[in-house]
């Protein structure tokens, strides 16, 4: 696994009200068997394999999930009791995220608007979708400040050598 997706998951995990696959697990493990055992299509879909899920928000209607180096941002709808039997959960994939573009979190953005469009979005929900589309404000910081230590370096060298000669 290569450093920058290891970078990506970390951040994941660092939003507020992110909740860990470990501890996701317990509430949703019975979801996805249930799916599992219910669904005759699309099991094999990487998006219903919860080991592929990174985070979740801790009301577990969004979560991330990794799927060949790239993350995705989905909305659960839960599984429900209706007269007596259970529904099966259904998973949206709402965008990809977390991309190595520095400029496309409108995209993100609007997927996400369009997604909640005709939900209330809590608070906490909020923070969450936000801080995922702020990746890119965050990279490109981490990328400037790596720019100004490489000029620095590169100064800090010529007065160096400026003074030896």
């Amino acid at each position: 696994m290569s450093d920058l997706i290891q970078k990506k998951k970390e951040y994941l995990l660092a939003i507020p009200d992110a909740v860990n696959l470990v501890d996701a697990s317990k509430l949703v493990a019975e979801w996805f068997v249930h799916f599992q055992d219910n669904a005759w299509f699309s099991k094999s879909k990487p998006k219903f394999q919860l080991e592929n899920y990174i985070c979740f928000h801790k009301d577990l209607r969004h979560a991330v999930y990794l799927d060949k180096d790239k993350f995705y941002l989905v909305d659960i709808t839960k599984p429900k009791k209706v007269f007596g039997s259970m529904t099966t959960m259904d998973i949206l994939i709402v965008t990809e995220i977390l991309t190595d573009a520095t400029d496309d979190a409108h995209l993100e953005n609007a997927s996400i608007a369009g997604n909640n469009f005709f939900r209330k979005r809590k608070g906490s929900e909020k923070i969450f979708l936000e801080t995922i589309t702020k990746y890119d404000e965050v990279a490109n910081e981490s990328f400037n400040d790596k720019i100004e230590e490489l000029q620095q370096k590169i100064a800090e060298n010529a007065s160096e050598k400026s003074k030896k000669d």
